[in-house]
Formats: structure tokens, sequence, C-alpha cells
């Protein structure tokens, strides 16, 4: 078989299959696993920060810095845990939530040995927006 279907939305938003041919699809499949991989660098780039503040005297300096952006309450860091359901959104929740503090916090204390950039951030942010409907429906 030399083509291959792959599912395509219309500027109306309508559905409709699209023939693609071996080699598109061998250059789909590579950007997809180019884009896992960062997302796994991502993630794993949030578990490490999430630990070292978790587990430090930095959860001190944070909570001061979440009282000096005048936070009426406290914002613990969750950390993403392969037993928990929806632990990952849980975790982006707690991280993009406080992410001036944890910027600050990390320029001042880690020495930006565990630093999210900004476009990690939009990538955060993305995967956010996507696993949001499914906790909705966890809690459902």
């Amino acid at each position: 078989m030399n083509h291959f279907l792959i599912n395509e939305y219309d500027s109306n938003g309508k559905s409709k299959d699209k023939q693609i041919s071996r080699e598109e699809a061998g250059h789909i499949e590579s950007v997809n696993l180019i884009k896992k991989k960062i997302l796994k660098k991502i993630l794993t780039k949030c578990k490490e920060l999430v630990s070292s503040i978790r587990y430090s005297e930095l959860t001190r300096l944070l909570k001061q810095k979440q009282e000096s952006f005048n936070l009426n309450y406290p914002i613990k860091l969750v950390k993403a845990v392969p037993t928990r359901w929806n632990s990952t959104y849980d975790m982006l929740d707690s991280i993009l939530v406080k992410k001036d503090e944890l910027l600050l916090v990390v320029k001042i204390l880690l020495s930006n040995k565990i630093y999210i950039t900004e476009v990690e951030f939009v990538f955060l942010s993305e995967l956010y927006n996507l696993l949001k409907p499914l906790k909705d429906l966890m809690n459902f």
C-alpha cells in the first residue's frame, strides 16, 4: 500500500479523510516522535523542579514569594506519579498557577539548574489544556 488515510479538519471544523503518501506518513511519525521526546524531557524537568522544592528549604521561600504576591491561599506543588490518575494534570496545574513565583525561586536558589523556558511553558500550557477535559470527566 502506497497511501495512507488521515483524518483532517476543514476551516469549518468538519472532519474529512485525506490520502497521504508513505513518505508523508513517515514525516508525520517522525514529528510525533520528536514531540513525544520533547514532552517527556519537559515533564521530567517539572518533576525534578517539584521534588527539589518540595523536599527542601525552598518550600519556605516559595511560600514567602506567594505571600508577597498577595495570594490568599497557599498553593502546594504536586508531583506527577504513575499510580495516581490525573497527577500529571495536577502537577501542571500547580506549576502553571505558580509560574512567576517558581521562576523567582529557581533564579535565586537553584542557579537555573532546573529551569523551564518560556517555550516549555507554552508546551505545558497546551498539554494542560488537552488534559483538562479528562480531569473534568474523572471528577464527574
